[in-house]
């Protein structure tokens, strides 16, 4: 979309992604006039998982779906690599036929040198992934979902419930920062949140625990973004009324997104 540089300018948004991309959409609402306040809400850690037995499962035939961007970093690189076993399974899906969850993990698996990446169009969350041909004839399939500890189920169920042979490989998780939130609440006050970007239901609940008694008074007053209709519904609970849906989870998209909200 072309904007106007300027496009933005006057509104105080609150981003709370993780790194890195917290800092890279703030730069990119920054470029077009936003006063953005970084606020991670969600620590990123990788786990150890050199000795998980379904690394030796993984064959040609495997179909792996990758949920974010940093699955993606921390099955390709970090401390496990040294490992034979995750070398040979990193080897293989360099050829095999992987699934991103959106456009931002389809490039960081080409990146590590994923030759046969495919991801949904349109939206970029597990019932985009759900939907697409790839995945409606899976019966007798080994599929193995790499994503984060505790993560959604609804991408394991479905496909089980189709025939497939699912299985997780868990190789980071998503930590509550410990933080004070005497910096947030300062900025809130001396300067109200127009817009508040969030991109996953676990980054909303991390926040809301954050704000505390304070969320539905805070939240209610803003715009807040929603990844899928999990966090719709939450907002919705919280009373906020103004929701700025999210197809994906770019940060070149979320900017867009925004800038399209405030053109309607």
């Amino acid at each position: 979309m072309m904007a106007s540089p300027l496009s933005l300018t006057g509104l105080h948004i609150l981003v709370t992604r993780p790194e890195p991309n917290t800092t890279i959409l703030c730069k990119l609402l920054q470029d077009h006039g936003a006063h953005t306040y970084p606020w991670p809400t969600i620590d990123i850690r990788p786990i150890p998982f050199h000795d998980h037995p379904v690394l030796n499962d993984i064959t040609p035939k495997t179909l792996c779906v990758f949920v974010s961007q940093s699955a993606v970093t921390h099955f390709f690189s970090g401390n496990n690599n040294h490992h034979s076993n995750i070398s040979s399974a990193q080897t293989m899906l360099r050829s095999n036929t992987v699934i991103a969850m959106g456009h931002g993990t389809a490039k960081r698996l080409q990146k590590y040198g994923c030759k046969h990446v495919l991801c949904p169009k349109g939206h970029s969350n597990s019932e985009a992934v759900l939907a697409m041909p790839e995945l409606q004839e899976v019966s007798n399939k080994h599929v193995v979902i790499i994503r984060a500890k505790e993560g959604r189920e609804l991408i394991f169920n479905t496909l089980r419930q189709r025939g497939a042979k699912t299985a997780y490989l868990e190789v980071y998780q998503r930590l509550l920062p410990n933080k004070s939130t005497a910096p947030l609440l300062k900025r809130w006050q001396q300067h109200p949140f127009d817009i508040v970007v969030t991109t996953s239901q676990e980054g909303l609940k991390n926040l809301c625990l954050q704000l505390g008694k304070t969320t539905k008074q805070r939240l209610g007053q803003c715009r807040v973004s929603a990844m899928n209709k999990n966090m719709l519904l939450s907002l919705q609970d919280l009373g906020v009324e103004d929701i700025i849906e999210l197809n994906s989870g770019s940060n070149a998209a979320i900017l867009d997104t925004i800038i399209a909200y405030y053109k309607a």
